[in-house]
């Protein structure tokens, strides 16, 4: 049990970080990791939980730069699809989801650390899409910001007002997330004994990103990051697929 602890610890912590860095990465690095150690359908929740706390941090930091219309349209269109991926949630065994979750880190982990850019139309229909597929990923696997980040990033939005619409937008979905749970059961006294647990951990990480945000070379550090994600999601489906052999 404390080895589980110290990796736990380790993997929050190191999450939190980048997330405090960038302003996204949270869920996208501690989920592959840490599905290794509890079930999805724990940690899901527990991630929800922790984001909604990391992003009051981050939103803090960059309060000035907060552009409620830029995530508008995403945040309606996000909600909606909250239900959708709960659903999803519910039904899906823990193996379909840790398989779910290995393929699309090590898809969006590629996707990032080749540098591509996708050039996006710009438009309601665009956004209502993006928006949706974010909120069914988010109440799902906790993997919303892929979305959003492709899209802002495609903008050329300045960091500091990334960082802010980012986390704005993660707090609003993941509140209704935690309701949508808790009408479903998911939101249970393991779920709430985990976050405490590895809370102490988070708190540093994201503090210590925030601090450093503006002081270390958030490129390499990031790249380094998805390189890991890679690994960690080909970890993931090969465990996963033995285990039912």
């Amino acid at each position: 049990m404390m080895i589980i602890f110290i990796l736990g610890s380790v993997i929050f912590f190191l999450s939190a970080l980048l997330q405090g860095l960038s302003g996204f990465g949270f869920s996208l690095f501690a989920l592959p990791f840490v599905t290794l150690l509890i079930a999805p359908h724990e940690v899901v929740p527990v991630m929800i939980i922790y984001s909604i706390i990391i992003n009051i941090v981050v939103l803090y930091s960059a309060r000035t730069h907060i552009q409620i219309r830029a995530i508008r349209i995403f945040l309606v269109f996000g909600i909606l699809g909250l239900p959708f991926g709960t659903y999803l949630l519910l039904i899906f065994p823990n193996s379909i989801l840790k398989v779910m979750i290995g393929i699309i880190v090590i898809f969006w982990g590629a996707f990032f650390l080749s540098g591509l850019k996708l050039k996006i139309k710009k438009g309601k229909i665009v956004k209502i899409l993006f928006g949706f597929i974010s909120g069914v990923l988010g109440s799902s696997i906790s993997l919303s910001g892929p979305p959003l980040i492709v899209y802002f990033t495609d903008t050329r939005m300045k960091k500091q007002y990334f960082r802010a619409n980012l986390a704005l937008y993660f707090i609003i979905l993941n509140i209704i997330t935690i309701i949508l749970y808790s009408a479903n059961n998911l939101m249970t006294s393991k779920v709430f004994n985990t976050s405490l647990k590895y809370f102490p951990a988070l708190m540093l990480g994201v503090i210590t990103g925030s601090l450093l945000s503006k002081k270390i070379p958030e490129k390499i550090f990031r790249n380094l990051v998805l390189i890991l994600l890679i690994i960690s999601g080909l970890i993931i489906i090969f465990t996963t697929i033995l285990n039912h052999f």
